[in-house]
């Protein structure tokens, strides 16, 4: 067992992941305010007591475990640490897609250069791809123009989207999810069903959804953001979420005995020999009882439609090098690396807000590495 760290050395690197955020980043101040993010009435937006305060523990948390698990070594994500590949893609916005929904990127029809990475959800990054698990597919969308809600010269021009393998998170506070990261880590089973009055039936649904995907290859899979973000502006601005799902229905059976990277070896093996679609969706809020604080039920699609937005091309390539596998590593994946169009919304995406850059601030620094796509 490793050594846990003096108050010092905590201090040291709390710091360091706290101050290398606000010390590199802009604000807009009509969507953060003292360093969180402001709530949309309009939308339904409402912040929970002491909320901003939660959520900077809950990175306090994240922070001294990431410290305690791989100092002095390489740091790794706390969540989705396995990636399966980090490929080039294009996404095409469509022509004629519905008025309410030209908005932000999709506001006409274009093409972007684009960076995908997907990944296990689990915080360890040998764990074997067969074992059940959540998987995630985040995109980060090149050549963005316009002014962003965090204005960061190293990663300026993007717009990232975060999806992943369920329709619904499982939490709907940082107060639940410290109770939820103590008990996974440091609980014994009666501390783990201990939980379920604190995250509920459905967010107990919600974990068993998440964790029990098996899969062949990561882009035959249907992605979701399980969270609601803002699209467009001013009046006009709605609440949706967004999903992503294969053009055609997968057939690559799963490996009778799969070796332990085999999802990162099929996808290698599928763009050796061609490009692969995937369709971008959008689902308009079409109810208030569709709540933008609640993650843990779901939008059903019967009452809300998801309509198609955006072709992702995932171009032939050869993606499995070494090079290209720490740049991968280095990337930094936030919702909040976003045009106001796209302002995330709702406690999970505030929470990321302090929890997500926070993190990689961290990581970067242990890692000695710049952040940014320009860096990497």
């Amino acid at each position: 067992m490793k050594k846990r760290p003096t108050s010092s050395v905590k201090i040291i690197f709390m710091t360091a992941a706290l101050f290398g955020f606000f010390a590199s980043a802009a604000y807009s101040a009509s969507y953060i305010s003292d360093n969180y993010p402001t709530a949309d009435s309009f939308l339904g937006e409402k912040l929970q007591d002491n909320e901003a305060e939660d959520a900077n523990e809950l990175l306090k948390i994240i922070s001294q475990k990431i410290h305690d698990q791989y100092y002095p070594g390489t740091a790794r994500r706390d969540e989705h640490a396995k990636a399966n590949a980090c490929v080039v893609a294009s996404l095409t916005v469509n022509e004629n897609i519905p008025k309410q929904l030209q908005k932000g990127i999709f506001s006409k029809a274009n093409t972007y250069s684009s960076i995908i990475r997907a990944s296990n959800g689990a915080s360890d990054s040998t764990a074997k791809d067969i074992e059940k698990d959540s998987r995630g597919f985040a995109i980060k969308v090149l050549g963005v123009k316009g002014d962003k809600i965090v204005t960061d010269p190293s990663h300026e021009g993007v717009q990232d989207f975060i999806l992943f393998s369920a329709p619904t998170f499982f939490v709907n506070s940082a107060k639940v999810y410290k109770k939820v990261i103590d008990a996974i880590d440091n609980g014994n089973t009666l501390d783990k069903v201990k939980l379920l009055p604190a995250i509920g039936l459905k967010g107990a649904e919600a974990v068993v959804s998440a964790l029990s995907k098996q899969i062949a290859s990561p882009v035959e899979q249907r992605y979701w953001s399980a969270v609601p973000y803002q699209l467009g502006t001013g009046p006009e601005r709605i609440a949706v979420k967004y999903s992503v799902k294969p053009c055609l229905k997968g057939t690559t059976p799963i490996p009778k005995d799969p070796t332990r990277n085999y999802l990162r070896e099929n996808l290698s093996m599928t763009l050796q020999n061609e490009a692969v679609c995937m369709d971008f969706l959008i689902q308009p809020r079409t109810s208030n009882s569709m709540s933008v604080e609640d993650t843990i039920n779901e939008w059903e699609e019967a009452d809300a439609p998801f309509y198609p937005v955006a072709r992702i091309t995932i171009h032939k390539q050869d993606f499995n090098t070494a090079e290209k596998n720490l740049a991968c590593e280095n990337l930094s994946f936030n919702p909040w690396h976003s045009l106001p169009s796209h302002k995330p919304l709702g406690s999970v995406n505030r929470i990321r807000y302090s929890v997500y850059q926070g993190v990689s601030s961290l990581r970067h620094s242990m890692n000695k590495v710049s952040e940014g796509e320009n860096n990497e």
